[in-house]
C-alpha cells in the first residue's frame, strides 16, 4: 500500500495524551512559575512561557520562548586541540581524557559569553486530554 501524503504542517507536530484535563488556573500558575529568562553570561539555554490564551472554552494556546547560545563543536575543537598541544609541549606528555575534558570546559566557559543567542518559539494547543506541540 502507498502511504498517505502528510502535509508538512502535520509532520511538524507531536500529539500527547495526558491523564486529566487541565484548567485555565493550572495553566496560568505554570506560566507564572516559568517566565522567560534573559540568559546569564555562562548560561547556555533558558526558556519560559510567554503567552497563554483560551481560544474557546476548553481550548488553550500556549507559547514557550527558548533562548539558546550556540557554540558549535567546530569552533571549540581547534582551540581545544591547540591547548592540548601546548599542554604536551609544557609537560612532555599528551593530556589525559580528564585533562582534555577540563581544557574543553575552560574553552567553553571562555567562549560561551560571546556566543550568539538564538530565540525560537514553540506553540502548543491543549484540548481536553490532548496536547498538540509544534516541533
Amino acid at each position: 500500500h502507498d502511504a498517505l501524503p502528510i502535509s508538512k504542517d502535520f509532520a511538524a507536530m507531536r500529539l500527547f495524551r495526558i491523564d486529566r484535563e487541565l484548567t485555565l488556573d493550572e495553566l496560568e500558575s505554570a506560566v507564572q512559575a516559568c517566565p522567560p529568562v534573559d540568559l546569564l553570561p555562562l548560561q547556555a539555554q533558558g526558556h519560559g512561557f510567554t503567552h497563554l490564551a483560551e481560544v474557546k472554552p476548553g481550548l488553550f494556546h500556549l507559547e514557550m520562548l527558548t533562548q539558546e547560545r550556540l557554540l558549535p563543536k567546530k569552533v571549540i575543537k581547534p582551540v581545544v586541540a591547540q591547548r592540548a598541544t601546548e599542554f604536551e609541549m609544557l609537560n612532555g606528555c599528551k593530556p589525559s581524557r580528564k585533562t582534555l575534558r577540563e581544557i574543553e570546559e575552560e574553552v567553553v566557559a571562555t567562549m560561551l559569553p560571546k556566543a550568539p543567542i538564538f530565540e525560537f518559539k514553540t506553540h502548543a494547543l491543549i484540548y481536553g486530554k490532548s496536547i498538540v506541540v509544534e516541533k
